[in-house]
């Protein structure tokens, strides 16, 4: 028996011969590449030692001691200053993060150390067994500093969860930053643990942000279907779901000959609302020319926990086209919105645009197969590209969101410009679902 890491078998393609990639590779970086818009943005991403910067469209969401487990009083006033520092769960646009604050199912931290004017702030914590996730404010006055790395010790260990990543809000004057990292570990840990952050900022290398807490695991459980459906040779099988207010988790199991592209996963609840999926993970191995792999996915429970989910099987195919645009000449409402086309992957409705002196608020509604990953920005004057941050969930039954720009002066013009389309092909035959109430 031969076993695979997906991370390793796919290295040599990268390094020897770039055309040669696997379907199942390539069509997602299609995908990704597909659903980015021009690169001229100056912000850079994030966290880019050991997490990757997600960004939700789709997202997401990363010496002088003041406080370890306390907080000055005049630090305390000027933390007053810093919004939403109570929770920065409620700003993540994770609508699982959201409940699980709402019903105090996440552990205040507040813990803040100091560098050389820079001030790094542990709000909260999170971790229901499927996602370890951590509030993070970051107070500059001379300017946001780059966090390059939050390091991870469990237990007086270091560990590394290659896949995890950061999701920002947005930050309205420069000086204040807010961040979830989102840890998805790759195996079980304690219910109960020490966690040590070390914090490493652009500029201050040698120094760090150092903070240490408790972290409880919430309460979840696990449904075992092993419910399997064959098509064509292809084996689907729904091993394992893992339930909490906070993260659904599914593993699934799909034995397919070797060569064949793997199908994604897609979980709806029984009205027929997909879920937002927030972390995807596979790996297999091969064993007499068949392929044996296995997908963990993650994904955000709806406001209300569904009596059953449907899982669909599916291949995507995105094709990058010209940019379709649309200039705003009137002010959308939720009657009469402005469409923004994007070809058969559907379209935008944009419902509502506010100019505030300090940001851009969007409200919009995105209709067609993948309404996560559908991504759209802001084209200025000067045809500069403008990316979005802080994108949130507001209703998930009607998949509509609101996202957050720049400021933009009322006499700056605004178009939004969006590319790529879409064809999804869902596997009829491989759809199953799974019952969640308990026995």
């Amino acid at each position: 028996m031969n076993h695979v890491n997906i991370d390793e078998e796919i290295r040599p393609f990268i390094e020897d011969s770039p055309h040669e990639l696997p379907d199942m590779i390539r069509n997602r970086i299609d995908h990704t590449l597909a659903s980015l818009p021009p690169l001229t943005s100056k912000r850079k991403q994030r966290l880019t030692r050991t997490i990757v910067y997600v960004s939700t469209a789709a997202a997401l969401l990363v010496v002088g001691i003041i406080g370890a487990g306390f907080i000055s009083p005049a630090m305390a006033n000027t933390l007053k200053q810093i919004p939403f520092i109570e929770s920065v769960f409620k700003l993540a646009g994770d609508l699982g993060l959201q409940t699980a604050e709402e019903k105090n199912l996440t552990t205040p931290i507040q813990q803040s150390v100091t560098i050389d004017g820079v001030t790094i702030t542990i709000t909260e914590v999170f971790y229901d067994g499927s996602r370890l996730s951590v509030g993070i404010v970051q107070h500059s006055p001379d300017g946001i500093k780059e966090i390059l790395e939050v390091e991870p010790v469990i237990n007086g260990k270091s560990v590394h969860f290659p896949g995890s990543g950061s999701d920002m809000a947005p930050s309205n004057d420069n000086i204040t930053d807010t961040t979830v990292i989102q840890y998805m570990p790759e195996y079980a840990l304690p219910d109960s643990f020490d966690l040590k952050l070390l914090v490493f900022i652009k500029g201050m290398e040698d120094k760090r942000f150092e903070f240490d807490f408790k972290v409880n695991k919430t309460e979840s459980r696990i449904v075992t279907p092993m419910v399997s459906k064959t098509h064509q040779n292809l084996t689907a099988t729904v091993q394992e779901i893992q339930i909490s207010p906070g993260t659904i988790g599914l593993v699934m199991n799909t034995k397919l000959p070797e060569g064949k592209t793997v199908p994604q996963y897609a979980l709806f609840d029984e009205r027929g609302i997909r879920l937002q999926t927030i972390h995807e993970h596979g790996y297999g191995e091969k064993l007499n020319n068949m392929m044996n792999m296995t997908s963990e996915l993650k994904f955000t429970p709806l406001e209300s926990m569904p009596q059953s989910v449907t899982v669909k099987a599916y291949y995507k195919t995105i094709e990058k086209t010209v940019d379709n645009s649309v200039r705003v000449d009137r002010m959308p409402s939720v009657k009469e919105p402005i469409i923004l086309e994007q070809g058969e992957r559907g379209r935008f409705e944009i419902t509502q645009i506010e100019r505030l002196p300090d940001k851009t608020i969007v409200h919009y509604r995105a209709v067609g197969d993948d309404p996560y990953g559908m991504v759209f920005w802001i084209n200025d004057d000067s045809g500069t590209t403008i990316t979005h941050r802080g994108l949130q969930v507001v209703n998930q039954e009607n998949y509509e969101f609101v996202v957050e720009f720049p400021a933009l002066s009322q006499a700056q013009s605004i178009h939004f410009v969006t590319n790529g389309s879409v064809h999804i092909d869902y596997i009829n035959e491989l759809e199953m679902t799974i019952p969640l109430h308990n026995e």
